[in-house]
């Protein structure tokens, strides 16, 4: 997926991963309330079985922030660095 970041400062990489994580999973909680727990209808937004983070700590606990913010389960991120 593509994403236009809007309304950050240009080099703010957390900002903009935060901003990219809030719209992209917020689409996923939503349908994951609406089911109650059980797994989304055919057609929604379902989680991943692994979030995988371009970035080592900071980026991982920004991830780890935005997927508590929106109440998804954490242990799906893995942080990919040099």
């Amino acid at each position: 997926r593509r994403y236009k970041i809007e309304g950050i400062t240009g080099g703010d990489d957390y900002a903009a991963m935060r901003q990219v994580l809030q719209r992209r999973y917020a689409k996923v909680a939503q349908a994951l309330r609406e089911a109650g727990g059980a797994e989304p209808a055919a057609g929604q937004a379902r989680l991943p079985d692994l979030v995988l983070v371009d970035g080592g700590k900071g980026q991982v606990a920004m991830a780890r922030e935005v997927f508590t913010e929106l109440g998804l389960d954490l242990a799906r991120i893995v942080g990919v660095e040099k």
